[in-house]
């Protein structure tokens, strides 16, 4: 609610017309983005095994323009002073049975993970703290000074106003060889940001596929927060690779219980 309060101050500097949403959006142009200025793009800090970062988008109207209006997961590795803190943020996690860490970092220009600025390369690393719960909700700082280096952008999509929302529920799957998680992909208002650990089961998938994220689809269930997935349930889905989606593909799913769930700050 502070970043919603916070941008309705905010003149909107980027217009993000004709762009649709979906896997294939990755590979697209996205004239908009140098428009775009430097800000505060909280996260989601996921995994033991390995760290992945989910942004804590914002929708804003009247065109969805705002710093805040992307869908990004990120395969990241933490250092403090150059020395990775793995270890550290885990034995943090088993200590206290804490589920929801968060990351804020220094003001950036998140497209820029994606496809650079206007003269240079995609940036791969930004600077910021790391909390034991949500940093804008009392939140507890465990580590400062944190240096992200980004391994790979699992999935990166603007929201657009034209985007057509789907009818059934749709997550984002991706992970490693020992934990899985699941991303609610976001379209249009009134949406919700939606996070759990997830484990699959049916056709064998490898750690590549994993690694560079699936695209589920659940045709019993609609694109609605009160359809979302629940802790316990195991439900079929089709699947494809967000860089191939005719590959399609059924599994089957259990979920874990929710690491985030967010509906206010996606209501419009």
């Amino acid at each position: 609610m502070e970043r919603r309060t916070f941008l309705q101050f905010l003149t909107a500097l980027a217009v993000n017309e004709g762009i649709g949403v979906g896997p294939a959006v990755m590979a697209q142009p996205f004239a908009g983005r140098e428009a775009d200025h430097p800000a505060v793009h909280g996260m989601v800090v996921l995994g033991t095994h390995k760290i992945y970062l989910s942004h804590l988008p914002l929708f804003s109207s009247p065109d969805h323009a705002s710093p805040h209006n992307y869908q990004v997961l990120l395969e990241v590795e933490l250092s403090q002073k150059g020395e990775n803190i793995l270890k550290n943020y885990v034995k943090d996690r088993s200590k206290t049975r804490a589920t929801l860490y968060t990351f804020e970092p220094e003001k950036f220009v998140l497209p820029s993970v994606q496809f650079g600025g206007q003269s240079g390369p995609p940036v791969r690393t930004f600077r910021g703290k790391l909390y034991r719960g949500h940093f804008e909700r009392q939140g507890t700082p465990i580590a400062d000074e944190v240096t992200v280096n980004v391994t790979k952008v699992i999935h990166f999509h603007p929201f657009a106003s034209n985007a057509t929302r789907p009818e059934s529920l749709q997550y984002i799957l991706f992970g490693n060889e020992k934990e899985c998680f699941a991303a609610h992909y976001i379209t249009r208002p009134p949406d919700f940001d939606h996070l759990v650990p997830v484990m699959l089961q049916g056709e064998d998938l490898t750690s590549q596929q994993l690694a560079s994220g699936l695209l589920a689809t659940f045709p019993k269930l609609k694109d609605t927060a009160s359809d979302r997935l629940r802790y316990r349930q195991t439900l079929p889905a089709t699947c494809a690779p967000l860089t191939a989606p005719t590959n399609v593909f059924p599994v089957s799913c259990q979920v874990g219980a929710d690491i985030y769930l967010e509906e206010n700050e996606l209501a419009s």
